[in-house]
């Protein structure tokens, strides 16, 4: 009796299990679908802002992700700010871990965005991390992050980029700095306010947009991650369930058994 009724609290315990990991699939779902329109928008409005700034030039197509870091560049790393979303935190700080040398080593400044890798800005000096977590960065956060350090600054994202449902990886990705712009040679002074004052606007508006895009890319892949994980999840426990059930029956069917033997040598005595 004891088995059966240890069998049953089991039961019980997984169906519970498997519901919350349905209702957090649903939720991840629902969110994957509201990151992916912004990340739409934002990827619009980073290439008008590039359209823009070619009225003026356009960017070195030689510049490289895997350029040295150097004295006052910016590594920018996004994180989630929960777990249960498969590896998508583990791989990126995997992969930060890989820079962590050659970012230190270069002086470059570090921005933690997301509670899960700000234990990791004890080990630099120069990090600064929200505290907010991923849900309190906007445009806005990033307008003011690029006007205080400048425009001469050189910023590079760690995101989880998403390709595909099966193809998710970290990404660094280095934002064209204002001295990788090439300048048309013809005069420009026609343009109100002055060509240079309007290039700095517009280059600050194209990182930040950038820096946004890379955001919402990020929250594309950890609710993508997240989804997958608890898709799998809810499946183990079903799996789970059916055999405990199956146990649970052939111990049920077992007891009745023995119930209906004992009965029936007892008749036979009488």
């Amino acid at each position: 009796m004891s088995d059966l009724k240890s069998l049953l609290l089991r039961i019980n315990s997984v169906n519970s299990t498997k519901k919350i990991t349905r209702v957090m699939q649903m939720i991840a779902t629902s969110k994957l679908k509201q990151a992916r329109t912004s990340l739409v928008a934002a990827r619009r409005y980073r290439d008008e802002v590039l359209r823009s700034l070619e009225i003026f030039g356009k960017f070195r197509e030689e510049v490289s992700s895997s350029d040295v870091p150097a004295q006052g560049d910016v590594l920018v790393a996004f994180s989630a700010d929960r777990g249960l979303c498969g590896g998508y935190n583990s791989s990126l700080i995997r992969h930060l871990r890989s820079l962590a040398d050659e970012f230190k080593d270069s002086g470059a400044t570090f921005y933690f965005i997301g509670k899960k890798i700000s234990f990791f800005a004890e080990q630099f000096p120069s990090a600064r991390t929200n505290t907010s977590g991923s849900e309190g960065v906007d445009f806005y956060f990033f307008n003011k992050l690029v006007t205080s350090l400048g425009s001469k600054a050189v910023f590079r994202c760690l995101y989880t980029k998403c390709e595909s449902a099966m193809n998710m990886h970290s990404v660094l990705l280095r934002i064209p700095a204002a001295s990788d712009f090439l300048f048309h040679d013809v005069c420009t002074s026609h343009l109100e306010p002055e060509h240079k004052k309007l290039f700095t606007y517009l280059y600050v508006q194209y990182v930040c947009a950038q820096l946004y895009v890379c955001l919402r890319e990020a929250k594309v892949s950890e609710n993508m991650s997240r989804m997958l994980a608890m898709d799998g999840a809810t499946k183990n426990a079903q799996e789970v369930g059916d055999k405990l059930r199956r146990r649970y029956n052939s111990a049920r069917q077992e007891k009745i058994t023995k119930e209906l033997i004992e009965v029936v040598s007892g008749a036979e005595v009488i």
